[in-house]
């Protein structure tokens, strides 16, 4: 009996023992899979989450190209554009290039550069101060060692990151063409602003991302293990993950690394689950366990126990008379085995026992079914939460799409919606057959007071500007901010032009009231244009432009008014554009010719020199005028090739004449202010001489007084090299601008030729006689030879020979004449 005892008791320990190394076994398997093989998961979420945040800032910076190249190219195409590339004209930097265009575009860099792969135009910004600066030197040799500055390509683009000392940059390329977009290509634009700290936190802020910006060195390019775009994430702490990335420049190699750092918000909370789902499950498997050790010991174990007693005290009485066959295993069930005879009366027992098994069993089922009740819920919290995320998310990108279409300042429809609603509008005037008025409105004196009152009060000041411009909208009105402080309103559904005028004059009469900031009243005017669709423009650009136009006008008409823009307000444009654009070829067409006028000394009347003029005769333009031919190429830079030709012209003819036996005479021309500004002039005169083999004796250069008072230095500088090759200098239209004396001591002169007005006022205007007077005493005490232009009678010549001027000029002995007559009337003068 104490055997079997002892059996007993090892089967109720091997039955502990096994559902022990179950329950271990179940909680070590719950760890390996929550642990290693969702964690798995959870982090490859994680790197996917933090990739698709890096794709974000790559796109972003993709889409801030994007958007460059579009300015870049909407510029490129533009017919002003290339023509400012052919004449240079003051007009196209004072209307396009401006501070403003470089805040509103909030650009660093605009560079122009023509197909010689010279600059044209270099514009730099520094945006932290708003002031215009000189372009490090880095960066324009930079852009000049790149392929953009020889691009000939019309379908040529280029877009992308360079690196400088100052920080990586944003540029864009495009080829300048005409509005078609056709060649041939004139030269290209190059625009770039850089990707400072600023822009960088303002893109960090954007995109919600603790987001940093490092420019490589050539030491980490070469040592770089990954291609650009590709990304990497590393663990920097438990509760903190990076992802790396680069970005190339414009010639494929990187430039830049992106670094974006996160929370571990979602290995947190993977961790969190695993946690508590591996809690419950323990909790479970306790239950569980305890459960099955409490069901084998009440209701198998606990009864052999009772039932081997009962069998011993049975046999021990010898109540029994058969056997059964012992059991294969020698356990607690082979005793019950060989005394189930002893059994019969103890079924009533085990089926009181099952009852009570099941009992406990459908308590352990209740117990099981509230553990699943408690974790649907926390699920149900969960999946709430993950729908406000994305809730807010989605009002986010609302966000963003607004601010993309709006101005951040006053909340007015920016330049691209206004450019949209402008074109929608054109559509609608197209089904319903009305007009649509674009008026360009200019705030009159807005910059006095934004830098009196400072910026934050100018803010202030717009901002109530567009409330009063909003006032005044009807539903079918727009208006919106196009930059600085330029607004647009589009006027849709008029029937006739007064209506728009009736608008316009509600707007002027909007600000007759002061605007009160900061308790203080500041009054102020608007200038407005107004260009009508479909007269003025088929598309919104051109509106705006003919809108812009006519805004200028009615700045210069004094300002506080609106001017329509007219037919000759735009052909007055239009026949500057096409003189500029005939006179680009005027040369190599031969349309240019020189006339000469005969300069006369003053009682022997010898023909002593000649003054060559220049002359534009166009076949379909006709004989233009040379005020209005030279003012043009001054402002193109065409006078630069135009006045080497006439140079060269000149000092041909006037070789030409001397080899023919004529009297040697000097032959005058006139150099403008842009030729002196050339770099490569003396040289450039130099070799004109030795070219055309006349001698520097007969040769004069007349500059006028304009000239010397713009660079004085420098201006000096090139006259005495001119002066020391032999050269005469001479002073064109004395006394009609500035007369400072000053400079007259210092510059290598040998002539002053008195201005036409003067000359016109003798016998009519006492003044006029007497500067006369004084500039002939003055040319004499200073050893100055003076000539006289525009004496047509003989009181004038008889006054100038009075007061002793050496040499006259005019139609009292010569007009201009061409070359061809000029040769007969030497003849004429030598036979």
């Amino acid at each position: 009996m104490k055997g079997r005892k002892f059996r007993f008791k090892s089967l109720k320990f091997r039955s502990i023992k096994m559902i022990i190394i179950a329950f271990l076994c179940m909680a070590v398997m719950s760890y390996l899979i929550l642990s290693i093989i969702m964690m798995k998961g959870i982090n490859i979420v994680e790197n996917k989450y933090i990739h698709e945040h890096m794709i974000r800032v790559q796109n972003t910076i993709t889409s801030k190209l994007d958007n460059l190249y579009a300015t870049v190219y909407d510029w490129a195409v533009w017919d002003d554009t290339y023509q400012y590339i052919e004449d240079h004209n003051e007009r196209f930097e004072e209307s396009n290039l401006m501070v403003e265009t470089f805040r509103n575009l909030e650009i660093n860099a605009i560079i122009l550069i023509d197909d010689s792969g010279e600059y044209v135009y270099v514009g730099y910004m520094d945006q932290t101060n708003e002031e215009m600066i000189s372009a490090p030197q880095d960066f324009l040799d930079y852009i000049h060692q790149s392929p953009i500055c020889r691009n000939t390509d019309t379908d040529y683009r280029m877009q992308g990151i360079i690196n400088l000392p100052e920080g990586p940059m944003l540029i864009a390329a495009a080829p300048i063409l005409t509005s078609g977009g056709s060649g041939p290509v004139r030269g290209n634009l190059v625009m770039g602003y850089y990707l400072d700290d600023a822009m960088v936190e303002n893109l960090a802020e954007q995109l919600n991302l603790d987001l940093e910006v490092e420019m490589l060195s050539q030491n980490e390019i070469k040592n770089l293990s990954i291609e650009s775009g590709e990304s990497t994430v590393q663990i920097l702490s438990k509760n903190r993950i990076a992802c790396i990335s680069y970005m190339s420049d414009i010639y494929d190699e990187p430039a830049i690394r992106l670094n974006i750092i996160m929370e571990r918000e979602i290995n947190h909370i993977g961790k969190a689950a695993i946690n508590q789902v591996l809690i419950v499950l323990v909790l479970v498997g306790l239950v569980f366990s305890f459960s099955v050790m409490v069901f084998f010991d009440r209701n198998i174990i606990s009864r052999i126990s009772v039932l081997c007693a009962n069998i011993k005290d049975i046999g021990e009485k010898r109540m029994f008379s058969s056997r059964l066959q012992p059991e294969k295993f020698n356990d607690e069930l082979n005793v019950v085995s060989m005394k189930i005879n002893y059994m019969i009366s103890e079924l009533e027992k085990a089926q009181i026992s099952l009852i009570n098994s099941e009992e406990a069993l459908k308590e352990s089922n209740n117990e099981l079914e509230k553990r699943v009740q408690e974790r649907t819920r926390d699920l149900n919290s969960s999946n709430e939460k993950l729908r406000e995320e994305i809730a807010e998310r989605e009002k986010m990108e609302e966000r963003m799409k607004y601010l993309a279409y709006h101005d951040f300042l006053t909340d007015l429809p920016n330049k691209l919606m206004m450019t949209d609603s402008i074109n929608h509008a054109i559509s609608l005037a197209n089904r319903l057959g009305n007009f649509v008025a674009i008026m360009y409105i200019d705030l009159d004196g807005f910059k006095m007071i934004n830098d009196s009152a400072g910026h934050v009060a100018g803010d202030m000041l717009l901002k109530e500007v567009s409330r009063r411009l909003v006032q005044l909208l009807r539903k079918s009105d727009i208006v919106g901010r196009n930059g600085g402080d330029e607004f647009l309103f589009v006027a849709e559904d008029l029937n006739q032009y007064p209506d728009a005028e009736i608008i316009a004059k509600k707007i002027l009469d909007s600000f007759h009231d002061p605007f009160i900031i900061n308790h203080k009243e500041y009054f102020l005017t608007t200038s407005i244009g107004i260009a009508f669709y479909p007269e003025d423009g088929q598309n919104a650009e051109t509106l705006i432009k003919n809108a812009d136009l006519a805004m200028y006008k009615a700045k210069e008409n004094g300002k506080n008014q609106f001017v329509l823009c007219s037919p000759i307000l735009k052909d007055k444009i239009n026949r500057m554009m096409e003189v500029m654009s005939k006179l680009h070829r005027a040369i190599e067409k031969n349309e240019l010719e020189l006339y000469y006028q005969p300069q006369v000394t003053v009682g022997i009347e010898k023909i002593v020199g000649v003054e060559a003029l220049l002359r534009w005769n166009h076949p379909e333009l006709g004989l233009v005028s040379p005020s209005e031919f030279i003012t043009i190429a001054e402002q193109t830079g065409l006078i630069i090739p135009i006045g080497e030709w006439v140079l060269k012209t000149a000092c041909m003819q006037n070789k030409r004449w001397q080899d023919a036996g004529y009297p040697k005479m000097r032959m005058a021309i006139n150099l403008s202010i842009k030729q002196f500004q050339n770099n490569n002039l003396v040289e450039q005169i130099g070799l004109s001489l030795e070219e055309t083999g006349l001698s520097p004796d007969y040769l004069e250069l007349e500059i006028t007084e304009s000239v010397m008072m713009e660079e004085a230095n420098y201006i000096v500088e090139k006259l005495n090299l001119l002066k020391n090759m032999g050269i005469q200098i001479a002073i064109d239209d004395f006394g009609t601008e500035y007369s400072s004396l000053s400079y007259l001591k210092h510059l290598p002169i040998d002539r002053l030729k008195i201005a036409m007005p003067f000359v016109q006022g003798i016998e009519n205007n006492k003044a006029d006689e007497s500067i006369i007077k004084a500039v002939l005493v003055l040319a004499k005490s200073m050893g100055l030879g003076v000539i006289a232009e525009g004496v047509e009678n003989e009181s004038q010549l008889a006054f100038l020979a009075q007061n002793n001027c050496d040499e006259v000029q005019g139609y009292y002995y010569y007009k201009p004449m061409p070359a061809t007559y000029m040769e007969e009337l030497l003849k004429k003068l030598q036979a």
